[in-house]
C-alpha cells in the first residue's frame, strides 16, 4: 500500500449549502490530505490526519491551498 500525506491549507465543500443557507465549507490553515493508493483516505487537521499514517511520505505544501476531490481545478478570469 502506497501512502502519502500532503500538508497545506485545506479547503473543501461538504454540500451545496448548509441549513442556514450559507455555503457549507471547511477551511483548515494547517491541514492534511492522506492519499492511499491514489485515493483520498482522510482529510482534516494535520494533528488528526498525520497519526493515521506515521510512515507515509509527507509532501510539505503549507504555503499552498489544497482542494481535495477537484479534478482539473482551475480559475476563469
Amino acid at each position: 500500500m502506497r501512502e502519502r500525506v500532503i500538508r497545506g491549507r485545506l479547503l473543501d465543500f461538504e454540500d451545496a449549502q448548509g441549513e442556514d443557507g450559507v455555503p457549507a465549507h471547511r477551511y483548515v490553515e494547517d491541514g492534511a490530505l492522506l492519499v492511499r493508493d491514489g485515493r483520498i483516505a482522510a482529510a482534516g487537521a494535520w494533528a488528526e490526519v498525520a497519526p493515521l499514517a506515521p510512515l507515509a511520505e509527507v509532501a510539505d505544501h503549507r504555503h499552498c491551498l489544497i482542494l481535495p476531490g477537484f479534478i482539473d481545478a482551475h480559475i476563469h478570469f
